[in-house]
Protein backbone atom coordinates (compact mmCIF):
# COMPACT_ATOMS: atom_id res chain seq x y z
CA UNK A 1 0.00 0.00 0.00
CA UNK A 2 1.74 2.99 -1.18
CA UNK A 3 1.21 6.75 0.41
CA UNK A 4 -1.16 7.48 -2.72
CA UNK A 5 -3.84 4.57 -1.84
CA UNK A 6 -3.43 5.77 2.00
CA UNK A 7 -3.66 9.18 1.30
CA UNK A 8 -7.15 8.25 -1.17
CA UNK A 9 -8.71 6.01 1.43
CA UNK A 10 -7.97 8.70 4.41
CA UNK A 11 -9.99 11.52 1.87
CA UNK A 12 -12.92 8.93 1.01
CA UNK A 13 -13.42 8.22 4.66
CA UNK A 14 -12.89 12.16 6.08
CA UNK A 15 -15.74 12.70 3.04
CA UNK A 16 -18.19 10.18 4.04
CA UNK A 17 -17.68 11.22 7.64
CA UNK A 18 -18.18 14.91 6.96
CA UNK A 19 -20.87 14.36 5.21
CA UNK A 20 -22.62 11.99 7.53
CA UNK A 21 -22.10 15.02 9.92
CA UNK A 22 -22.55 17.93 8.45
CA UNK A 23 -25.48 17.10 6.26
CA UNK A 24 -27.08 14.49 8.60
CA UNK A 25 -25.83 14.91 12.21
CA UNK A 26 -28.57 12.16 13.23
CA UNK A 27 -25.62 9.79 13.00
CA UNK A 28 -24.85 10.47 16.00
CA UNK A 29 -27.52 9.30 17.74
CA UNK A 30 -27.41 5.79 16.23
CA UNK A 31 -23.45 5.53 17.35
CA UNK A 32 -24.00 6.09 21.02
CA UNK A 33 -25.57 3.16 23.02
CA UNK A 34 -27.95 5.17 25.28
CA UNK A 35 -30.49 6.89 23.89
CA UNK A 36 -29.66 11.21 23.55
CA UNK A 37 -31.70 13.83 22.10
CA UNK A 38 -29.69 15.97 19.30
CA UNK A 39 -30.39 19.26 20.90
CA UNK A 40 -28.89 22.50 18.52
CA UNK A 41 -25.59 22.42 20.68
CA UNK A 42 -25.04 18.85 19.78
CA UNK A 43 -26.36 19.19 16.14
CA UNK A 44 -23.85 22.08 15.87
CA UNK A 45 -20.91 20.39 17.75
CA UNK A 46 -21.69 17.45 14.89
CA UNK A 47 -21.14 20.11 12.44
CA UNK A 48 -18.16 21.70 13.50
CA UNK A 49 -16.48 17.69 13.73
CA UNK A 50 -17.67 17.32 9.78
CA UNK A 51 -16.38 20.74 8.56
CA UNK A 52 -12.93 19.21 10.45
CA UNK A 53 -13.51 16.25 8.60
CA UNK A 54 -13.83 18.03 5.41
CA UNK A 55 -10.33 20.10 6.13
CA UNK A 56 -8.60 16.81 6.72
CA UNK A 57 -10.28 15.22 3.21
CA UNK A 58 -8.92 18.73 1.81
CA UNK A 59 -5.30 17.55 2.92
CA UNK A 60 -5.39 14.40 1.59
CA UNK A 61 -6.17 15.63 -1.50
CA UNK A 62 -3.42 17.95 -1.48
CA UNK A 63 -1.08 15.43 -0.75
CA UNK A 64 -2.42 13.10 -2.97
CA UNK A 65 -1.79 15.92 -5.88
CA UNK A 66 2.03 17.19 -4.44
CA UNK A 67 3.14 14.67 -1.76
CA UNK A 68 6.60 16.08 -1.67
CA UNK A 69 5.59 20.20 -1.66
CA UNK A 70 2.23 19.76 0.72
CA UNK A 71 4.25 17.09 3.16
CA UNK A 72 3.07 19.51 6.16
CA UNK A 73 -0.36 18.34 4.80
CA UNK A 74 0.52 14.63 5.51
CA UNK A 75 1.91 15.62 8.85
CA UNK A 76 -1.37 17.45 10.04
CA UNK A 77 -3.22 13.72 9.13
CA UNK A 78 -0.15 11.83 11.12
CA UNK A 79 -1.35 14.53 13.81
CA UNK A 80 -4.64 13.63 13.53
CA UNK A 81 -4.80 10.23 13.48
CA UNK A 82 -2.63 9.62 15.84
CA UNK A 83 -4.21 12.07 18.19
CA UNK A 84 -7.58 10.07 17.76
CA UNK A 85 -6.27 6.96 18.85
CA UNK A 86 -4.96 8.48 21.89
CA UNK A 87 -8.35 10.03 21.97
CA UNK A 88 -9.56 6.45 22.23
CA UNK A 89 -7.34 4.40 24.23
CA UNK A 90 -8.07 7.56 27.41
CA UNK A 91 -12.05 6.47 26.38
CA UNK A 92 -10.93 3.15 27.12
CA UNK A 93 -9.20 4.33 30.38
CA UNK A 94 -11.85 5.74 31.77
CA UNK A 95 -14.38 2.87 30.79
CA UNK A 96 -16.21 4.57 28.36
CA UNK A 97 -19.79 3.96 27.81
CA UNK A 98 -19.11 3.46 24.26
CA UNK A 99 -18.94 -0.22 23.49
CA UNK A 100 -15.67 -2.11 22.12
CA UNK A 101 -17.23 -2.64 19.15
CA UNK A 102 -17.38 1.08 18.36
CA UNK A 103 -14.11 1.85 19.46
CA UNK A 104 -11.77 -0.94 18.47
CA UNK A 105 -12.34 -0.69 14.53
CA UNK A 106 -12.40 3.05 14.95
CA UNK A 107 -8.79 2.48 16.77
CA UNK A 108 -7.94 0.20 14.31
CA UNK A 109 -8.41 2.51 11.46
CA UNK A 110 -6.50 5.22 12.99
CA UNK A 111 -3.93 3.58 14.41
CA UNK A 112 -2.98 1.81 10.51
CA UNK A 113 -3.47 4.60 8.91
CA UNK A 114 -1.09 6.89 10.93
CA UNK A 115 1.37 3.46 10.67
CA UNK A 116 1.01 3.85 6.57
CA UNK A 117 1.50 7.53 6.94
CA UNK A 118 4.48 7.54 8.59
CA UNK A 119 5.98 4.62 7.01
CA UNK A 120 5.62 6.22 2.84
CA UNK A 121 6.05 10.00 4.41
CA UNK A 122 7.23 11.68 1.41
CA UNK A 123 11.11 12.41 1.17
CA UNK A 124 12.10 14.04 -1.72
CA UNK A 125 15.77 12.49 -2.83
CA UNK A 126 18.67 14.64 -2.41
CA UNK A 127 20.64 14.92 -5.81
CA UNK A 128 24.15 14.13 -4.87
CA UNK A 129 26.85 15.33 -7.70
CA UNK A 130 29.53 12.49 -7.89
CA UNK A 131 32.07 15.15 -9.27
CA UNK A 132 31.99 17.27 -6.70
CA UNK A 133 31.97 14.72 -3.90
CA UNK A 134 35.35 13.24 -6.13
CA UNK A 135 37.20 16.42 -6.54
CA UNK A 136 36.81 17.31 -2.67
CA UNK A 137 37.62 13.84 -1.70
CA UNK A 138 40.82 14.35 -3.85
CA UNK A 139 41.26 17.49 -2.64
CA UNK A 140 40.85 16.48 0.91
CA UNK A 141 43.02 13.27 0.35
CA UNK A 142 46.03 15.60 -1.52
CA UNK A 143 45.78 18.01 0.98
CA UNK A 144 46.28 15.31 4.18
CA UNK A 145 48.96 14.05 2.20
CA UNK A 146 50.86 17.76 1.92
CA UNK A 147 49.94 18.04 5.42
CA UNK A 148 52.09 14.83 6.28
CA UNK A 149 54.78 15.24 4.45
CA UNK A 150 55.72 18.41 6.02
CA UNK A 151 55.63 17.35 8.90
CA UNK A 152 58.08 14.68 8.18
CA UNK A 153 60.91 17.51 6.63
CA UNK A 154 60.22 19.12 9.60
CA UNK A 155 60.64 16.28 11.50
CA UNK A 156 63.86 15.43 9.50
CA UNK A 157 65.06 18.99 9.81
CA UNK A 158 64.50 18.78 13.51
CA UNK A 159 66.85 15.88 13.53
CA UNK A 160 69.77 16.78 11.10
CA UNK A 161 69.50 19.89 13.72
CA UNK A 162 69.84 18.33 16.98
CA UNK A 163 72.29 15.83 15.50
CA UNK A 164 74.17 18.76 14.61
CA UNK A 165 74.20 20.43 17.60
CA UNK A 166 75.29 17.61 19.65
CA UNK A 167 78.38 16.85 17.04
CA UNK A 168 79.30 20.59 18.13
CA UNK A 169 78.75 19.76 21.81
CA UNK A 170 81.24 17.15 21.24
CA UNK A 171 83.71 18.71 19.85
CA UNK A 172 83.34 21.28 22.28
CA UNK A 173 83.71 19.71 24.86
CA UNK A 174 86.24 17.44 23.90
CA UNK A 175 88.86 20.33 23.28
CA UNK A 176 88.14 21.87 26.73
CA UNK A 177 89.48 18.59 28.13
Amino acid sequence: MTLRLTLILTFLVSVIAAYLLIFSPEVIQKVYPQQITLDVLHTQLAMVLGLFFMVFAAAALLGLVNPIKNASAIMILILMHFGAFVLDIVLLARGSELPLRYLVPDMTYMLVICILLIRYYPTEPVPVDMSKTADELVGAVQKQLKKEAKAERKEASQQKSEGMISKLKSKFSSKSK
